[in-house]
């Protein structure tokens, strides 16, 4: 019973920390970064990232500029849009950031 507290405890202070949190998913534990392929010739035209709760604005500027690239949240669904393929750059700055 005390260990579950202390695991709430420091889950709650990590989370007042950070101004976002992404969750993995569920079955896979794999974080919720995709390619977006639009229109033709199979062109990787942005990079999603999915399941972001909190601050998705505050999450946009980090990978902005640590990426040097353009991006937007979608108002419908939440998601944020990076422009071009960061599939594998935003997994490790992510990973690297405890997600």
């Amino acid at each position: 019973m005390l260990a579950s507290a202390l695991l709430r405890s420091s889950a709650a202070s990590v989370a007042a920390t950070e101004a976002y949190t992404i969750r993995r998913l569920p079955v896979s534990g794999w974080l919720p970064v995709y390619r977006d392929y639009r229109r033709s010739n199979n062109m990787v035209k942005a990079t999603v990232i999915r399941r972001v709760e909190g601050d998705s604005q505050k999450l946009l500027v980090e990978l902005s500029d640590a990426l040097k690239t353009d991006g937007k949240i979608n108002p419908r669904n939440g998601h944020v849009l990076l422009k071009g393929d960061h599939l594998h750059a935003v997994r490790d700055y992510l990973t690297a950031r405890g997600f």
